[in-house]
C-alpha cells in the first residue's frame, strides 16, 4: 500500500482513508462519531508538528486530511524552511497507528460499559489508504469530496 522510497514524514498534506475491518458499519451512531472525532482532534496535541484538516466519520470508514510540518491546513504546497529540508515530524504511519490504537481502546471500553456493537478480531483494517496532496487544487478537491461524502452514502 505504501509508495516505495517515499518518506511519509515529508512536510505536506495527506488524504487518508481508514476502513473498519470487513467494512463493518460500526460508526453509525452519534456516540461513535464523537469518540472518533475526540481522538482525531487530539492528534495536534500528541504530535505538535501535525495539523488536522477536513474529516468525516462514516459508518464503516473515516476520511481526513492531515498535514505534517508547519504547513497550516489549507496551504498545501507551502515550502518548508530550507534548514528543515522538508522532513519535519512523525510519519503518517505513526500518526494513524496512534489514532487507531486510541480509538480501538475506547471502542472496547464502550462495548464493555455502554453496549456498543462488538467487533470481530480488529476494529480497523490492517492498513489504510493515503495520498500525498500535491497542490492547492487537489487539496480543495479532496476537501470537497470529504464534505460531500455523506451525501453519496445514503
Amino acid at each position: 500500500m505504501r509508495l516505495k522510497n517515499f518518506d511519509y514524514s515529508f512536510h505536506g498534506s495527506y488524504f487518508v482513508t481508514i476502513c473498519c475491518q470487513n467494512r463493518q458499519p460500526l460508526f453509525g451512531k452519534i456516540d461513535n462519531h464523537k469518540m472518533i472525532n475526540k481522538w482525531w482532534h487530539k492528534i495536534p496535541k500528541k504530535f505538535p508538528t501535525v495539523n488536522i484538516g477536513e474529516f468525516v466519520t462514516m459508518p464503516d470508514h473515516f476520511h481526513a486530511i492531515v498535514s505534517v510540518g508547519s504547513t497550516p491546513c489549507g496551504r498545501p504546497g507551502h515550502t518548508a524552511p530550507s534548514h528543515m529540508d522538508g522532513h519535519m515530524g512523525p510519519s503518517i504511519q505513526k500518526i494513524i497507528a496512534w489514532f487507531k490504537t486510541m480509538t480501538t481502546n475506547e471502542y472496547i471500553r464502550n462495548v464493555k460499559n455502554n453496549n456498543w456493537q462488538p467487533f470481530n478480531d480488529k476494529l480497523w483494517q490492517r492498513s489504510y489508504h493515503d495520498r500525498f496532496i500535491r497542490n492547492k487544487t487537489e487539496y480543495y478537491s479532496i476537501k470537497e469530496y470529504i464534505i460531500n461524502n455523506p451525501r453519496h452514502h445514503k
